[in-house]
């Protein structure tokens, strides 16, 4: 089932608001109560917040030894789990992709068994797609940090549409056929495949955009800026642009920055600054991973040669 941006659009305006009042809170509960946790401890004071994070710490060595045969060897000489301090990180092995890749199933464990746990994959771009397993506690968390950096680009709220450019089949098949459509329109999601993208097609890609009208533009800084490239004139609604996943440099913050400012949305700036009237901000998110190392790589046919580790 494909439906056009305006249509898209409109039902999604209609459905999401009421699918985020009256259904997230109860078809996802876990999210909401990550995300009240999260946004209770903000204002914490750093002492507190460390106190915090030395328990989650130690809450998750202790079971890294209970369920992984990989970590109870290599964590035997680190310090005890149950007095175990941020200053002790150092004595942590750096977990390396390929060790990941050749030896998941030692790593998870028991854990991998357990009725929560799902299989995920990375994009697989730099290479061969990373294989891992993600709890139901793991997924909550992640979402419920993302719906923070969304309403921290005010004025946005949740419900309102949003457009990706991200993934690859791996991440996009969820938002395929019927299925895709109604998850969509709950969340008010138009989704673009970053990787399927080719700069003859920018101009319908735009178009499309354009229709959707997102009060939120995410995806990878590569993507972004080809899309800024191609914009031709005001996106109307447009509230933030968020990059994600690779890094943000000076001079692609001010590549991506010229691009939407011709549409009227206001300059790139350091998120840091305190500055809430701005309607830019440069994210990392998802946590830096494999995506630093090929973020000119990321459109499929367009780089001369695509980097591998």
């Amino acid at each position: 089932m494909e439906l056009g941006s305006t249509a898209r659009r409109a039902l999604g305006n209609a459905a999401s608001p009421l699918f985020y009042r009256l259904v997230d809170g109860r078809a996802r509960s876990g999210r909401r109560r990550a995300f009240v946790k999260l946004m209770e401890t903000r204002d914490w004071p750093l002492e507190k917040l460390r106190e915090l994070q030395e328990q989650q710490l130690r809450r998750l060595l202790t079971h890294a030894f209970e369920v992984s045969p990989w970590y109870r060897e290599k964590l035997r000489d680190v310090p005890d789990p149950a007095r175990f301090r941020i200053d002790d990180l150092r004595h942590l092995p750096i977990l390396e992709k390929s060790e990941l890749q050749q030896h998941l199933d030692q790593i998870a464990g028991s854990a991998r068994s357990a009725p929560d746990a799902r299989e995920n994959y990375s994009s697989g771009s730099t290479g061969t797609p990373v294989r891992l397993y993600q709890s139901q506690e793991y997924r909550d968390w992640y979402a419920a940090e993302l719906d923070r950096s969304y309403l921290g680009c005010r004025p946005f709220r949740l419900g309102m549409p949003r457009a990706f450019f991200w993934g690859t089949d791996i991440d996009s098949r969820v938002h395929r056929g019927l299925a895709g459509t109604v998850r969509d329109a709950a969340v008010n999601v138009l989704w673009f495949d970053a990787f399927a993208l080719r700069r003859d097609g920018l101009s319908a890609t735009v178009q499309r955009l354009r229709a959707f009208r997102p009060a939120l533009v995410i995806g990878y800084v590569s993507t972004l800026i080809e899309v800024g490239r191609a914009l031709d004139r005001k996106l109307d609604g447009l509230a933030a642009v968020i990059t994600a996943a690779e890094t943000l440099t000076p001079r692609e913050r001010g590549m991506i920055g010229e691009s939407f400012e011709r549409t009227g949305v206001r300059p790139l700036r350091d998120p840091r600054s305190g500055d809430d009237r701005a309607r830019m901000r440069g994210a990392r998110w998802p946590p830096p991973g494999d995506g630093e190392q090929h973020r000119r790589d990321r459109w499929s046919g367009w780089a001369a040669s695509k980097r591998t580790r």
